[in-house]
């Protein structure tokens, strides 16, 4: 938002050439490594819930995911780098330049659509697909899990698959995976 609220204010770039490449930079690091930081951590949780025995905590563990996301938002923002430049956009009435930073540095329009188009699957479909399937994953093994709580007949005895010392802890469990599942995938 640096860039924008600078825009705003001013109404035009002020920074100059440099600037401009290195806001833009830090603005699209900062929203993908959001986006995967968050993909990191429903990842996490999936494996957590769906697959306790592959899951393992520590310290180690956590530090590498946290920083393969920040290495994947810096690595993947690279080529606005090359994209955003000063551009001259006019002059003001004393014959001042003014300049915008914009996303200018294509050769061909096709280019520009792909950009956007790859900027858009990496930080906004991915991360909500890999999410979505984790959270429905997670719901779906809350809820097989509460329906192995009951007793169940085996060779004419009642046998306890899962035991659980209190029933509505799970039904509040649920609740709250389901409702921050909703929450998650909407938001």
């Amino acid at each position: 938002m640096t860039g924008e609220i600078l825009f705003e204010v001013f109404g035009e770039w002020v920074l100059g050439g440099i600037a401009c490449k290195v806001v833009t930079y830090s603005e699209i690091v900062s929203l993908s490594s959001t986006t995967f930081l968050l993909m990191v951590m429903s990842w996490d949780r999936y494996v957590a819930i769906c697959r306790p025995l592959d899951f393992t905590i520590s310290a180690r563990r956590a530090r590498s995911l946290i920083f393969g996301a920040w290495f994947l938002a810096f690595v993947m923002a690279i080529p606005h780098l090359f994209i955003f430049v000063q551009v001259l956009e006019g002059y003001h009435p004393d014959g001042a330049p003014v300049y915008a930073c914009l996303s200018r540095g294509y050769s061909q329009e096709w280019q520009r659509k792909l950009m956007f188009t790859w900027l858009t699957f990496y930080i906004l479909l991915l991360p909500s697909m890999v999410i979505t399937y984790c959270y429905v994953s997670i719901v779906r093994v809350v809820f097989s899990q509460s329906k192995d709580q009951q007793l169940e007949l085996s060779d004419g005895y009642a046998v306890l698959r899962r035991s659980m010392p209190n029933s509505k802890s799970l039904s509040r469990a649920k609740i709250k995976t389901v409702k921050m599942t909703f929450c998650i995938i909407l938001t």
